[in-house]
């Protein structure tokens, strides 16, 4: 249940060459400063940038917020990441080192594409990788509370 089909070689799985790797994301990042929006462009290319680089789940990357990211221990810092845990048995947390240039990546995302989405990047329940938000209509009263199906007709 559940086997891929094809046998022992369909486990096989080959990376790509590190020159190939480099190029994908190297035009990525230049070609990131001629799109439409910078700021999901930026998020999507660290966040993938990162999976190549530490290895996390996408799941666990969904998961991060901005306190998650641990500056400090060990040599590197790193980073922790949480997961579903097997069988209903809460969340699974792990540790893992900013190795490989993820250090400067993430600092490079924190201290600049991040704030494009909002400003609670001192914030460390913030989510790591924010998404646009609707736009809020604030109502006469200035009340903050999203308009409802009724109030937009």
């Amino acid at each position: 249940m559940n086997r891929p089909l094809g046998g022992t070689s369909a486990r096989l799985r080959i990376p790509l060459p590190e020159a190939e790797v480099t190029a994908l994301f190297g035009g990525w990042r230049c070609d990131m400063e001629e799109t439409r929006e910078y700021a999901p462009a930026a998020r999507n290319y660290t966040a993938s940038r990162l999976v190549g680089l530490i290895g996390p789940r996408i799941s666990e990357l969904c998961l991060l917020r901005i306190g998650d990211v641990r500056w400090n221990l060990g040599r590197f810092g790193k980073v922790l990441l949480k997961d579903k845990g097997s069988q209903g048995r809460g969340m699974k947390e792990r540790l893992v080192p900013l190795i490989n240039g993820s250090r400067n990546l993430l600092e490079w995302w924190i201290t600049g594409p991040r704030w494009e989405f909002d400003d609670k990047v001192n914030d460390p329940r913030a989510p790591l990788f924010a998404s646009k938000t609707p736009i809020r209509r604030r109502l006469q009263q200035g009340s903050d509370r999203r308009r409802s199906a009724d109030q937009a007709r």
